[in-house]
């Protein structure tokens, strides 16, 4: 019976010593955690602080790249219309140029064949 006993007791010890080590182990996991978290943490902080910086900077563009953009597409027009005064202006002096020709050889071929 005492010998029992004794195994008994040299059993709860060795729980206790595996209860105290594994109440070690946690106390440690939850340092590593939390020292963890914090990193995690500082590194969400700084990305919001660049999304922030971001977008700061992307408002101050906005305005910028609109401009530009309502610029190229003004300049697209002008050569566009540019490019239909021309048209329009050859036309009309190519039309002008046909009737002064015909006007020419109908004047040449009234007064008769050269001698």
């Amino acid at each position: 019976m005492s010998g029992d006993l004794h195994q008994i007791s040299a059993e709860i010890g060795g729980l206790n010593a595996k209860v105290d080590n594994l109440a070690e182990l946690i106390r440690e996991t939850r340092e590593e955690s939390r020292d963890e978290h914090r990193k995690v943490h500082d590194i969400v902080d700084a990305l919001s602080e660049a999304v922030r910086g971001l977008a700061d900077d992307v408002k101050e563009m906005k305005p910028l790249t609109d401009d530009y953009r309502e610029t190229r597409a003004e300049g697209r027009g002008r050569k566009n219309l540019l490019t239909t005064v021309y048209l329009l202006v050859a036309s009309g002096v190519g039309a002008v140029a046909g009737k002064l020709m015909e006007w020419i050889s109908v004047l040449f071929s009234a007064r008769g064949p050269h001698p």
